[in-house]
Order: structure tokens, then sequence, then C-alpha cells
């Protein structure tokens, strides 16, 4: 009798264990497809986000540029000329760019440079860039683009050069007696080699890039300057400058704050912002379905 007892309590646990796994799995379900529909909820809100809406009558559009300018920075050249497009097919009656970059990649910066150009063309609406705290190098190139330059009275701005830089450890290697191997298939293959000495075949080659780079950077500067810039060999120094400096130099037109320079140039202070958003909501999406998959992952292998 006590055994069949045993083999009923035994079914009864192994039922009840059975049913509290069902509920624990439809509770799991009920959280996942909870979860889920909230990612698709956020994904929505994103792509609305990011849209910026075309505003009903005339208003001045604008762009803002910050920190380094890279190919995968939050605004490279593919996200700027998007909103550019954008702004294209609106009633913006004209265009600021809100600028604060120490600059960086030559090739984004030429790339946002002629879309700019382009965009006037056939937008034919006045451009015009308002810079915050820096504006140099890159930044600047982007900048000439524009029909005026403003700054803050302390902004800075210049830097119109090209460099590249590196470090040698042949020294180094060689004190610590660490033997160098490497091969390469191309003579010139492992010029920058920072554990080789640079040789003067290469110190030549690439002087002469950085000269070439230089000299698109100063025919689109003095392209989007023209007379206003002086004829002074500092401007293409790399030397930077203050916000006085450069106006001094031909490098801004003034100063004033974008709202200051909307209501000034355009008659409005009503400025819609086109700038791509940080892809927030899809970075939490990705983040949301990545974190699923784990989780999901982690209750099956338990």
């Amino acid at each position: 009798m006590s055994g069949e007892r045993w083999e009923r309590e035994l079914v009864e646990k192994l039922l009840l264990e059975t049913l509290r796994e069902q509920q624990r799995q439809r509770r799991w379900n009920l959280f996942f497809r909870i979860l889920f529909l909230l990612s698709l909820v956020a994904i929505f809100i994103a792509a609305i986000l990011r849209q910026p809406l075309l505003p009903i009558g005339k208003h001045v559009a604008q762009i803002r540029l910050e920190g380094v300018i890279t190919g995968d920075a939050p605004l490279n050249a593919d996200r700027f000329i998007q909103a550019l497009q954008k702004i294209e097919k609106g009633d913006a009656t004209g265009l600021l760019l809100r600028l604060n970059s120490p600059g960086g990649s030559p090739v984004q910066a030429d790339r946002i440079y002629r879309a700019i150009l382009r965009f006037k063309e056939r937008k034919g609406i006045r451009v015009v860039a308002v810079v915050e705290e820096i504006c140099t190098s890159g930044c600047y190139y982007v900048a000439a683009a524009a029909d005026e330059i403003y700054t803050n009275p302390t902004s800075v701005v210049g830097s119109l050069g090209v460099v590249a830089s590196g470090f040698g450890f042949v020294g180094l290697i060689q004190k610590l007696g660490i033997e160098r191997r490497l091969w390469t298939a191309g003579e010139h293959k492992a010029m920058l080699d920072p554990f080789l000495p640079v040789r003067p075949e290469h110190r030549k080659q690439l002087e002469k890039i950085l000269r070439e780079t230089h000299a698109v950077f100063i025919e689109a500067v003095k392209r989007g300057r023209g007379d206003r810039l002086k004829d002074d060999p500092i401007v293409f120094s790399g030397m930077i400058f203050s916000a006085r400096q450069g106006l001094a130099l031909g490098l801004i037109d003034g100063f004033g704050t974008p709202k200051e320079i909307s209501r000034r140039l355009f008659g409005t202070d009503k400025i819609v912002d086109y700038t791509p958003k940080e892809e927030l909501f899809e970075k939490l999406a990705r983040g949301l379905g990545t974190a699923l998959a784990n989780t999901f992952l982690d209750l099956r292998l338990r």
C-alpha cells in the first residue's frame, strides 16, 4: 500500500511540476511577445523621428555637423547628403550649417563640400555657416562651400593644412634585441611600418600626397571665399586663428548666433532642424533584439 501511495505521490509531483513548467513557459512567451511588440513600436518611432517633418510654409533649414568628420560618424557624408535631399523637397528659404568640429577625413569633407555646392545650384537658396566653438581643417573645408561664414567672437578657425603622423620604434626594438620579421609582395608595401627606417623615396612620396591633398583643399577654400580671402601665405600654413584674426584674413564674414543670423539674413527665426538623429531607437531595437536572442538562448541551454 505504501508503495502505491509513493507512486501516486510521485506521479502527482511530476504532473504538478509539468503544470508549473507550462505556466512558466506561457509567462515567458507572453513576455517575449510584449518585448517584440515594444521593439516594433521603438523601430516605428525611430523611423518617424529620423524623418524631419516637412513644415507647411517658409522656414530656414538647419543641419548640425559636430565632432570629428569620419565615415563612421553619426553625420557622415552619406547622411549629410540625405539631409540635403530632404531639404530640397520642402519650402526652405535658406540653410544654416551649424558647425562645431576640429575636422577629420578629407574625403568626407570634400564629399560634403561638393554636395553643398550641388544643393545650392539645384535649390537656389542661400547657405550660411554658423560656427560654435571650433571650425578647423576639414570642418572649414565644409564651411567654405557656404555663401557666408559667421562665428562667435571667441571661436577658433583655420588650420588649413594636411597632416600625417605616426611613431617610429626602430631604435627601441634594437635596444630590446628584437628581430623584425616582415614579408611583403611589393617593394614599397611596408613603407609606413613603424619598425622600419623611413626611406627617402617613401618620405618623398608621402609628402607629395600631402601636397596634392592640400592643393585640393586650397582650391576649394579659394573657390568658396573668393576675393574676401586675403592673399597672405599664413592662411594656408596650417595655423589656427581666433575669430577676429579670421575676420581680418577673410576666413569669416562676421559674428552672430544662428537665430541672429537667421533673422538678419532670412527675416525669420523659424528654424527647422534636418540633422539626422543619432540612431538611438535603432540601437535600442538592435540591443533589444540581441538581448532577446541571448535570453532565449540562455533559457534554451538551461
